[in-house]
């Protein structure tokens, strides 16, 4: 016997407070640091959730260094932030755990002086 589970409840969606990079990384002239987005993207089984990236959320961010050493890490309890990370010219992964506890696929970025990178990390939900 086959059972489906039927959601009554449908609570709304909640929409990204700032937008995704345009492309990943996505690199400006200005101060050098890095700055990365948490976002939540997918959901087809959320009713009525498009399928856009939402958020930021809160969690932790760290940026590592050759070797594996930690260079930065910021946490932001609460969502609708960026992560801004001050760092020197270098090659760095970025790593992150979602305040829901579920851990991003690191990310691997290059700084240069005088540059801003952006990279986002995403939770793909079925």
């Amino acid at each position: 016997m086959i059972q489906a589970a039927v959601m009554t409840h449908h609570a709304a969606c909640p929409k990204s407070t700032v937008a995704v990079a345009p492309s990943e990384p996505y690199v400006t002239r200005g101060p050098t640091k890095v700055v990365v987005g948490l976002y939540v993207q997918g959901g087809a089984f959320i009713p009525n959730c498009p399928q856009e990236p939402r958020g930021p959320e809160g969690g932790t961010v760290t940026l590592s260094g050759r070797g594996g050493k930690i260079v930065a890490r910021e946490t932001l309890a609460a969502a609708g932030r960026l992560f801004v990370l001050p760092v020197a010219p270098g090659h760095y992964t970025i790593s992150a755990k979602i305040a829901n506890g579920v851990r991003l696929r690191p990310v691997s970025v290059t700084v240069r002086k005088g540059y801003t990178v952006r990279h986002d990390l995403f939770e793909d939900v079925p």
